[in-house]
């Protein structure tokens, strides 16, 4: 999966990819202020996909986010890519 997108976006060394629930996602950048950009983008073979746009470094959000709306996360340059 992680392979199509790599083909298809501009994935960079310290993008990352994670599962959430994206309306968990926006109430909790709501209430912390931030203005986060969240943009469905189905691509070939993940058709719940989406991009997350404009996260700022407030790390009370970042913990929050962690703890209560991402279940799996990993950057992209720990992902291998194939031979």
């Amino acid at each position: 999966m992680i392979g199509n997108l790599r083909v298809n976006l501009d994935i960079r060394p310290k993008s990352a990819f994670a599962i959430a629930n994206v309306g968990a996602l926006e109430n909790c950048c709501k209430q912390s202020g931030s203005s986060v950009k969240i943009v469905y983008a189905p691509t070939n073979g993940i058709p719940s996909h989406a991009l997350v746009r404009d996260m700022n470094d407030d790390l009370g959000l970042l913990a929050l986010l962690a703890d209560e709306v991402f279940t799996e996360f990993v950057q992209n340059k720990d992902i291998p890519r194939p031979a």
